[in-house]
């Protein structure tokens, strides 16, 4: 039942009332439990019933966390600062409780370290209120609080878990809020593209998603052995000088917990890689070893899929290294090259450089690691599920930021996505953009979106001829002041890719 009662707006879940908030003609509900706190590294339960109405009208807590590495690119928000180990919530934006509309489930990136649903960045006020769909963005738990993997402590892959749970709840609840059950969509960004791709892969999820739409998805990552995770919890211990059976650190508190985490990834991160330190495991039950794999075995030809990337991916995590970089001898700027191309080093620095007019160590670096990280993982995802019967479609976001050194960076997408630009008014990634020309792009890719959500496909009334994805012609829709479907941006059929894949 959902009723609005002297201006309240009133929606009723399985566990009682709950007071909305009206936002530029969207209702808002923000801070809903869709799971019970066991406590630190336990697996979350289901939610409890209260009494009376529960105020829903302001966003929650997130999980713990510390400053986003990417905030130099990205800026920061109030709401990261309101922190709690009981932040199993979600938030929904729609325009009418009494609809059937289909869903958008949000998943956040970050790293799986940082982020939440409850930032603004993320709400949906703006895609709700097209009057097409219900959006949906979720907390889930960071660090070592989601990915711990200790026997006796933490069975890990608990991020994953809560994750279920609240696809769950919206299984459950969502008709409440004018949503379809049976026409979910789930989609993320970076480490969200990586659950989303997990709970493709996840046994567990079938049934509670009809589609996917994955945003920079680090493809390359695969989940971490037991053995692997185990070490890493060991040294965490280490590091805050408990037993390395690890039973103190549910007591600990959670400014250690963190201070240790970030100690810890500072001393395993590599050069020109993503390091990541307390990430999702293999743990034969929800994960094995290859995700993209297990996707497409679990999902292929079942769910219909939407994925991307930006173009220069890695300037987020390798410009404040853009003059150093920029400055090494050959013999230096060869060494990430010979990771990803061993004996083959040369022949691929040599392709990076006729990429760009005017290329130098720092475009060459960026675009090969872009690539090997993002791009490459992205399209060779997209051909093996076009082959297993999927309908697939690809975009590729190039529209630069004006900071030359950032350009298309991870995260640049975001805010075109959401189309709430003022939520980010302190991003230097957006400082100085033309406001005319990224509100015209903005509402391209919300309705190819929509559309998406919607009819299952992407394609808009306003001309964007977005063709399905195939390994033969590969075609993709290239994001820019003017959008256009290109055979094959990335030259996947080239030499260089041979050498990647073979």
């Amino acid at each position: 039942m959902n009723s609005n009662i002297q201006g309240k707006i009133i929606a009723t879940c399985q566990q009682g009332d709950l007071q909305g908030i009206v936002e530029e003609d969207v209702l808002a509900f923000y801070n809903i439990p869709y799971g019970e706190n066991r406590g630190r590294f336990q697996p979350v339960d289901r939610p409890s019933c209260w009494q009376g109405i529960r105020d829903a009208a302001r966003p929650g807590p997130v999980f713990p966390q510390l400053r986003s590495r990417l905030a130099p690119v990205i800026g920061t928000t109030p709401e990261e600062a309101n922190q709690s180990e009981d932040a199993f919530r979600l938030n929904i934006w729609t325009r009418d409780t009494k609809g059937k509309l289909p869903v958008l489930f949000w998943i956040h990136g970050g790293g799986f370290m940082t982020g939440g649903g409850a930032l603004r960045w993320y709400h949906g006020n703006q895609l709700a209120a097209s009057g097409r769909i219900v959006v949906v963005t979720v907390n889930y738990r960071l660090g070592s609080l989601g990915n711990l993997y200790l026997p006796g402590v933490s069975e890990g892959n608990l991020a994953l878990r809560d994750l279920l749970a609240a696809l769950h709840w919206v299984q459950d609840n969502i008709a409440a809020f004018g949503g379809d059950p049976n026409s979910i969509t789930i989609a993320g960004q970076s480490a969200g593209a990586w659950y989303s791709t997990a709970l493709m892969a996840c046994k567990q999820a079938q049934g509670l998603f009809k589609q996917v739409c994955l945003l920079s998805c680090p493809g390359s990552i695969q989940p971490m052995s037991k053995e692997g995770a185990q070490h890493l919890a060991e040294r965490l211990c280490e590091k805050l000088e408990v037993s390395s059976s690890g039973e103190q650190l549910a007591s600990l508190q959670i400014d250690q917990l963190l201070a240790a985490e970030s100690e810890l990834a500072k001393e395993i991160a590599r050069p020109y890689e993503v390091s990541l330190s307390f990430i999702p495991i293999a743990d034969g039950v929800l994960l094995h070893e290859d995700i993209m794999a297990d996707a497409i075995a679990v999902s292929g030809g079942k769910i219909t899929l939407m994925v991307g990337t930006t173009k220069e991916e890695t300037t987020a995590f390798l410009h404040a290294n853009h003059d150093t970089i920029c400055s090494l001898p050959e013999p230096l700027v060869l060494e990430p090259f010979r990771k990803f191309y061993g004996e083959h080093a040369k022949t691929a620095f040599d392709h990076y450089k006729t990429r760009r007019l005017h290329a130098n160590n720092y475009t060459q670096i960026v675009d090969m690691t872009s690539d090997q990280m993002f791009s490459f993982p992205t399209h060779q995802f997209a051909s093996n599920m076009s082959a297993a019967g999927s309908d697939t479609f690809v975009y590729y976001f190039v529209y630069p930021s004006r900071n030359s050194w950032l350009v298309s960076c991870h995260c640049m997408e975001l805010p075109f996505l959401f189309g709430n630009f003022e939520k980010w008014e302190n991003a230097p990634m957006l400082e100085d953009a033309d406001d005319d020309n990224i509100r015209l792009l903005s509402n391209k890719l919300q309705q190819a979106l929509l559309n998406f959500v919607v009819l299952g496909v992407p394609n808009t009334e306003d001309s964007i001829l977005w063709p399905k994805y195939n390994v033969e012609k590969r075609m993709t829709l290239v994001l820019d002041e003017e959008s256009e479907a290109v055979s094959d941006p990335l030259d996947m059929q080239s030499h260089i890719h041979e050498l990647i894949f073979n």
